[in-house]
């Protein structure tokens, strides 16, 4: 009988040490992964400004200027952030990258403008003027612009009741409503043979229009596979934007974007 007690003593003992050493480790599991957590979390940003994560949003969304503000201030108050200061050399490089890009593509189209005066197409130059306006507000040439609307004004009065068709599809040529323009100059032409020399120019010019459709469409795409982190894959298929819509901005960043990310 003593025997026995003993024997219930003894594993009594046991059973409380393995409860015990189970739950010490416990605690001592919960302990380390408790720092990891922490660490995983972001801090909070001082009130008024971005944290990390909400900076790098608006990076991979392409707003490089509010992207950049907000490590701006991040970079003032902890000035050795190794996260931020990468991310601020990317964007200053794409900035250089794409200022150049866009200084090119000025000059191109400031000789579009000045061939398509040459030619007496005001249909062209407004549309060019446009662009360098998009591009560089500081660098559009009000006076050019100004003296080539007055001539059209002046032009549409040889329309009779159809000067207002007339001045919309100048209008709707120039902001790239290619489709809408080309639809009225056909009906123009019909009565006034001098619009003939336009149809065909418009016409072509659809193509533009349906170009630049597609090519937002294969820009979202690359884009979703970007801020998915699938860069190779947003690399191909924003190749296709590339190839449809080389002058667009969104897809030059992207691609600068993608590129800083494969390197």
């Amino acid at each position: 009988m003593k025997t026995k007690s003993i024997v219930l003593l003894a594993a009594a003992l046991v059973l409380s040490c393995g409860v015990g050493s189970a739950e010490a480790s416990r605690r001592e599991r919960r302990q380390t992964q408790e720092p990891t957590v922490r660490a995983q979390r972001e801090p909070r940003a001082p009130r008024g400004e971005l944290t990390f994560r909400q900076i790098r949003r608006l990076y991979d969304d392409g707003n490089l200027v509010k992207a950049e503000a907000g490590l701006d201030a991040m970079l003032l108050r902890d000035p050795y952030n190794m996260e931020a200061l990468e991310l601020k050399n990317k964007i200053l490089i794409i900035r250089e990258r794409i200022y150049v890009f866009k200084r090119n593509l000025s000059r191109n189209y400031s000789a579009e403008v000045e061939r398509a005066i040459r030619e007496d197409n005001f249909y062209d130059a407004l549309l060019y003027l446009n662009r360098i306006r998009n591009l560089f507000p500081e660098d559009h040439d009000a006076v050019t612009y100004q003296r080539i609307r007055a001539d059209v004004n002046e032009r549409a009065r040889h329309f009779g009741r159809h000067s207002n068709m007339f001045l919309r599809s100048v209008d709707y040529f120039a902001n790239e409503q290619f489709r809408k323009a080309s639809n009225l100059v056909r009906r123009l032409a019909v009565n006034y043979p001098r619009m003939n020399r336009f149809v065909g120019m418009v016409s072509f010019s659809e193509i533009f229009e349906t170009n630049a459709e597609r090519t937002v469409m294969f820009y979202n795409q690359a884009h979703r596979s970007f801020r998915r982190g699938r860069f190779d894959r947003a690399r191909n298929e924003l190749d296709f934007a590339i190839a449809l819509g080389p002058n667009s901005i969104p897809v030059r960043v992207l691609a600068e974007q993608i590129s800083m990310e494969l390197l």
